[in-house]
């Protein structure tokens, strides 16, 4: 036993035995600062294990953990010290309340432990899957990293003293190195700046616009951006919430500022611009986005847009001058995959309505079957990052979940789920950066990619609607793959097809007129209600714990979406996974599923489809009999 995990802690960088002089950062892949000056992780793994190592300022005991919910209770955590004989202790607990106690089962491992100088370290390394009900598994998503230590060593007891200092910090452990390690540079590179300068914007909680007349270096030649990053000034680091740049066809040289404004104040010939490909986006908390090494964006060249138009959502309403923006590297190099950016979500819109007080709130949006069967290749796409960036307030976490149709032996069609594009169950506006996925995700054509997006708007006294204000709520996210397709959103909004059923059974006889008299489709045959009309009239009612399940039921759920990519619309139902929804493969077990076209439900469908095909025989042939 001691041979076999000998030779797994050889396997694993990071993991062999060392001083504590030497450089952390060079033996592991990642590392984060979880309190300045008093603890810092350092972390790598690979496809079974993962490795860490801690350095906290402390000499009294150090531990780490991961935690459920960001609360203490629940949290699987790894404690260590060294004692007054100078011997290392490690041991597993769980949190039960807000005290620790051991477990029975020990899943984490110390391989060095040392105190030097006021500080500790210790290196150690886990199983991703433990198979321990007490413990927690560590997956390819953002998680609660539970951080704590005190300045007291236990006694000769092993019971610890009060912690005195602890904290959460939201960390992807498993996803992919960022390749900026590996990106290589070259004298060729040349940087495009998208953003304002010394503009004094005057607008809080909204979109600020400016637009940029590409040089004619780009206009005339296609080049290769390679990598983007922020450009923040100085006191602009906290009200800043995201950036999207756009290539826009269609703008004037009249369209054209330095310092930009609103979004709002722009000519109409700005709207098509948010219709068309996005070439960069930036999150608060976001770092620079580097594209690995066979991948780059192809941007400008001949029949190119002439513009980008870039768009900063300020969250402050105090009048400040801003020069930020974002950078983009780029080469006139081409790479063997040209890469795209997908607008993902909810169109932006009032008509997506939050309930006040509404908790566990779900809106949705779904870039369907019929939008990747025409725009995607034959061999579908390519996804390997995502930045979810564009949630507001309210947003508590967000999901892409992937759903494949299949054709059973019987002919029977059945949509099965797949393992979710990605997802963040910890979502937060201060922390948007990019997720490189753990391996890249084939999107094939004809699979549907349904983003749902969760709220929590308890402390809302009135309605929430969509829309780029502060106090709006949004559910976008920008997939990044390759090869480029040529669809450049991928959106939807509800149909509205269940609404009457609302009304008509949950809405009382007091507000039923105005609740009718509502246009919630901003492309129907009439003009769309305003933002005003729609939230009197929702603010109106009396939203109890029915109505808003009601609500959300029938427009979101079971009702239909307006499923829109370029120069197509249509409605669609969401794809019925209930029959043959994901199932991951367990490392805890040797059970496995039964596949998804040998299940009863299929077969119930399959066993429905040929009762309804028999019923239709029997139909058709009374006819001919009558005719005859």
């Amino acid at each position: 036993m001691f041979s076999l995990a000998f030779t797994l802690l050889l396997m694993l960088p990071g993991l062999s035995l060392c001083t504590a002089n030497q450089n952390l950062s060079s033996k592991y892949n990642f590392n984060a600062t979880l309190r300045q000056d008093y603890y810092q992780l350092y972390w790598s793994f690979n496809e079974t294990i993962i490795s860490f190592a801690v350095k906290v300022r402390t000499t009294g005991w150090v531990g780490l953990g991961i935690s459920p919910d960001g609360s203490a209770p629940g949290s699987d955590v790894a404690v260590g010290w060294i004692d007054g004989s100078g011997n290392s202790m490690f041991h597993d607990y769980h949190a039960v309340e807000n005290r620790l106690e051991r477990d029975v089962m020990q899943n984490w491992d110390l391989t060095n432990a040392e105190v030097g100088d006021g500080y500790t370290v210790l290196e150690f390394y886990r199983n991703l899957t433990s198979c321990d009900n007490r413990d927690l598994d560590i997956v390819a998503e953002p998680m609660q990293v539970y951080y704590l230590w005190s300045n007291n060593k236990p006694g000769s007891s092993g019971d610890l003293p009060a912690l005195s200092q602890s904290g959460f910090a939201v960390l992807n452990l498993i996803g992919r190195l960022n390749p900026s390690g590996n990106n290589s540079t070259s004298d060729e590179e040349e940087m495009l700046f998208v953003g304002v300068e010394n503009a004094m914007v005057t607008v809080g909680g909204s979109y600020w616009c400016r637009a940029h007349r590409l040089p004619n270096s780009i206009r005339h030649n296609p080049k290769y951006i390679t990598k983007f990053a922020a450009r923040i000034s100085n006191g602009s680091e906290g009200i800043i919430s995201h950036m999207i740049v756009q290539v826009c066809m269609g703008l004037e040289n009249e369209d054209l500022s330095a310092d930009g404004r609103s979004c709002d104040m722009v000519s109409n010939r700005f709207d098509s611009c948010f219709n068309q490909d996005v070439i960069g986006v930036w999150g608060r908390g976001g770092e620079e986005f580097v594209y690995p090494d066979n991948v780059a964006y192809k941007f400008g060249g001949s029949g190119d847009p002439l513009f980008v138009v870039i768009r900063i959502k300020y969250d402050r309403t105090n009048a400040l001058t801003d020069s930020s923006g974002i950078v983009f590297t780029y080469t006139s190099t081409p790479r063997e995959h040209n890469a795209g950016i997908l607008y993902l979500g909810h169109y932006l819109n009032q008509n997506m309505v939050i309930p006040p007080r509404a908790e566990n709130y779900t809106v949705l949006g779904i870039c369907s079957g019929a939008c990747t069967e025409n725009y995607f290749p034959t061999g579908g796409i390519n996804v390997f990052a995502n930045l979810f960036v564009a949630g507001g307030l309210d947003s508590t976490s967000l999901e892409i979940s992937h759903t494949r149709d299949l054709t059973c032996p019987s002919g029977n069609e059945v949509s099965t789920g797949l393992k979710a594009l990605d997802r963040n169950l910890f979502y937060s506006t201060s922390m948007l950066q990019a997720n490189y996925l753990s391996s890249d995700v084939t999107i094939q054509q004809g699979d549907s990619l349904i983003l749902r997006c969760n709220y929590n708007a308890s402390t809302r006294a009135k309605v929430t609607l969509g829309g780029a204000g502060v106090l709006n709520e949004s559910c976008l996210s920008f997939p990044v793959y390759y090869p480029y397709t040529g669809m450049s959103t991928c959106t939807s909004y509800p149909v509205f097809d269940k609404y009457g059923d609302f009304v008509e059974n949950d809405v009382p006889s007091s507000n039923e007129g105005d609740f009718n008299d509502l246009n919630l489709d901003p492309f129907g045959d009439s003009d769309q209600s305003s933002t005003t009309d729609i939230a009197n009239t929702m603010n109106d009612l009396e939203w109890t714990e029915d109505r808003i399940r009601a609500y959300e039921r029938l427009v979101y759920t079971e009702g239909r979406q307006w499923s829109m990519c370029p120069s197509r619309r249509s409605a669609v139902d969401l794809p019925d996974t209930s029959c043959c929804g994901y199932e991951p493969d367990s490392v805890c077990s040797t059970d496995t599923s039964t596949p998804c076209c040998q299940r009863q439900c299929a077969m119930r469908v399959n066993s429905a489809i040929g009762v309804s095909f028999s019923v239709t025989i029997l139909a058709l042939s009374a006819l001919l009999i009558l005719i005859c």
